[in-house]
């Protein structure tokens, strides 16, 4: 991926809204935010100092770091932990998550073709199309992708992140959740390839089946890299720093989860009704089936 803000920038920091670079947003420790209301007002600022991009949101119940001490944000299957050094690139660690990958992808076609039948539609695009299996393998997390989850809405990535740390805190960790803000090229379609700059964005809701609701709920968007490549390729050509997300980051933001919403009058947190998979979806009991034999 080209690295964001090459032409003039605006970042939001620690200190505040100023002229800068994506090095310097990824280096700040982020802006506090009290509520919803100032959030939105920050972000209304910043947008309209960039307007050549559209912001893409996630949320996060931490902000990591690579080696060299920036933000890093990376799809899941790239994302590979040191004691020692943190999240670093390791290799071996990458092909055997991609040798995994092919593996759910397989038993998706075959779960699909038992759902749907061998003649449906959808089935045939999804044995085609590797992007499509990827999008759904991701979607209900059955295993690590080379895709980002992202989000075209504010409030559905504040809910995720402040979910994300109610259900994973443990009594020496902090209730301060972070909102990351990427800055893309103008979207059109389900899928808007930027080639010149290395990178696609994907709109969840056209890549799975219609019986899937929470794409429409999410506003979901799927980032990954481009051109293509099978994830053992890609981590035999280079150290995977064209799948580092954080080169589009030009703000951070942290709130504290418990006070965030109760100081939010005009908006509340989603339920996880919402934001995870559920029985109201038809799909829910054959891809939980499909996680359990792909652990």
């Amino acid at each position: 991926m080209k690295r964001v803000g090459e032409k003039e920038l605006y970042v939001f920091t620690e200190n505040g809204f100023k002229r800068g670079s994506n090095d310097f947003a990824r280096k700040d420790a982020g802006y506090y935010v009290s509520n919803y209301g100032e959030l939105v007002s920050n972000i209304s600022e910043i947008q309209y100092s960039n307007r050549d991009y559209v912001f893409l949101f996630r949320g996060q119940n931490g902000d990591y770091a690579d080696e060299r001490g920036l933000t890093t944000i990376k799809p899941s299957m790239y994302r590979n932990y040191s004691p020692s050094k943190g999240l670093v690139f390791d290799r071996d660690k990458i092909i055997q998550n991609s040798k995994h990958l092919e593996m759910c992808e397989a038993k998706l076609i075959e779960k699909f073709s038992d759902v749907y039948g061998s003649r449906n539609e959808f089935l045939h695009d999804l044995k085609r199309n590797e992007i499509l299996r990827w999008s759904i393998l991701q979607h209900y997390e059955i295993c690590k992708t080379p895709l980002l989850d992202v989000t075209s809405s504010l409030s559905v990535a504040c809910s995720f992140a402040s979910i994300s740390i109610n259900k994973n805190k443990s009594e020496s960790e902090s209730d301060f959740a972070h909102i990351m803000v990427l800055a893309v090229p103008a979207l059109t379609g389900g899928a808007s390839v930027f080639a010149d700059e290395g990178f696609q964005v994907l709109r969840l809701s056209n890549f799975c089946p219609p019986s899937a609701a929470r794409p429409h709920w999410q506003e979901g968007y799927l980032i990954g890299p481009y051109p293509t490549f099978r994830p053992t390729r890609r981590a035999e050509l280079n150290r995977g720093d064209d799948v580092e997300c954080a080169v589009r980051l030009v703000a951070k933001f942290n709130f504290n989860v418990d006070s965030f919403w109760k100081k939010s009058r005009t908006h509340r947190k989603l339920p996880k009704s919402a934001l995870f998979p559920n029985r109201s979806d038809p799909l829910f009991r054959p891809m939980s089936d499909l996680r359990r034999e792909c652990q």
